[in-house]
Parts: C-alpha cells; structure tokens; sequence
C-alpha cells in the first residue's frame, strides 16, 4: 500500500488534494530495484509511468552501436515515462543509478483514472506542452544556456519563493546542476558568470538566490526568441 506521505513527498504532485492523492494511491505499485538495473528500453511496450521515492535514475539513448547519448539523472521526487504513455512504445532507455524504491502506475490506470482527475489533468498537458516545445527547438533546446535556463525553472518551482526572489534549497550547487544536465561544471560556472553580471543570480551564504522579475523577463525573452524561429 502507498501512503499518503510517500505521494506528497514526489514533487511534481505534491500540489494535490489529499483526497486526489489518496484516490491515486489505489492505482500504485511499489517496487524495489537493485542499482544499474534496466527498468525500460527503447522499443519496449510502454506500460507504466514511474515516481521515484528513493534512489535515482538516468535516461538515455542510443547513439551508435555500443554508444549512449545520457538526457538527464533524475533523482527522488522525479517522476519518468509520463511522455512515452501516450505511445505504444517507449523511445529511451532507463536506468537506477542506485538503489531505487519506485512506484509505477499502470498505462490503463493512468488513462482511466489519473487523467479522470482536473489536477492532475491540467499538469500533464502542460507537460506535454514543453515537450513539444522542446521537440521544436531541436538544437537550440541542447545548447548548454538552454538546459541551464530550463534546470534553473524548474529548481525555482521547488524552492523557498520570496517576494522578489527564489532561494535555491542547500543541495543545489553548480556541481549537482552540472551533473543533472549532463554538462561540466566548469561550463555551468561560466554561464553562471554571466547570469550574475545580468543580475539574474547571485549566490549568499553558499545558496543560489534568483531574482524574479529578471529571470522571468530574461526566460520570456527565450521563450519569445523560440517561437519567432519556427
């Protein structure tokens, strides 16, 4: 059985009612894997979307024979497979990266039961959305400012949220973004330079504090500059 307290601790739903939450539990799986196991590959029946309680995750895809391009190490809150359950098959490969405590839900309990909820409903097809955002930038989505950009709002949904600023939580460090997106550290710290001489960031006490009303106008420009290109 999956408590209530476990589903409030996945950050993409902590949002939700307590009722929703438990109305969804009923439909979860808990599972225990061992690190380095393959939970799906490329091509493999899309079956289950999967929220990650403990442990972390990596996906990636195949490039060349015997050569993998990593996407992105996700970790506990994380949720993964939201996007492939809308088609037969998923298109990466997933992996722990440690020991992991997942819980899964089926492809029809999702159809036929999460989706039934408004909540849960909404945040999905906006997901949905930036994936097709993200599929229509192609390139341009892969340049290390974007991912950095697309890592840092998120991180700001998640942190302590101010008047006119968002403090980063403790753990995250240019090295755990770094590693999150797949780029090197010294990268990051460089584009972090310049955030912080367009007065986007600025770091206090060791936590990375952003500034609202410049990281938003600075986003929306991105964001403006993606949609006049296609």
């Amino acid at each position: 059985m999956v408590s209530i307290s476990e589903l409030k601790s996945i950050t993409y739903i902590k949002d939700a009612d307590e009722k929703d939450l438990m109305y969804i539990s009923k439909y979860m799986e808990k599972i225990h894997l061992k690190n380095n196991y393959l939970i799906y590959g490329e091509n493999d029946p899309a079956e289950f979307i999967y929220f990650i309680l403990k442990g972390s995750v990596c996906l990636n895809i195949q490039i060349e024979e015997n050569k993998y391009y990593l996407l992105c190490n996700l970790y506990e809150g994380d949720i993964f497979g939201i996007g492939e359950i809308f088609y037969d098959n998923y298109y990466t490969n997933s992996f722990t990266t440690s020991d992991c405590i997942l819980l899964r839900m089926s492809k029809k309990s999702f159809f036929n039961n999460l989706l039934e909820i408004k909540f849960f409903n909404n945040l999905i097809m906006k997901d949905l959305a930036n994936i097709v955002k993200i599929n229509m930038v192609g390139k341009k989505y892969h340049n290390g400012i974007n991912k950095i950009l697309l890592a840092l709002n998120y991180y700001c949904k998640i942190s302590k949220n101010n008047a006119d600023s968002y403090i980063l939580n403790k753990n995250i460090t240019i090295e755990s973004i770094a590693k999150s997106i797949n780029l090197t550290r010294e990268y990051v710290s460089r584009v972090f330079s310049e955030l912080k001489e367009k007065n986007i960031l600025r770091k206090e006490h060791s936590q990375i504090i952003i500034n609202k009303k410049e990281f938003h106008s600075y986003f929306l420009y991105e964001d403006i500059c993606d949609k006049m290109k296609f």
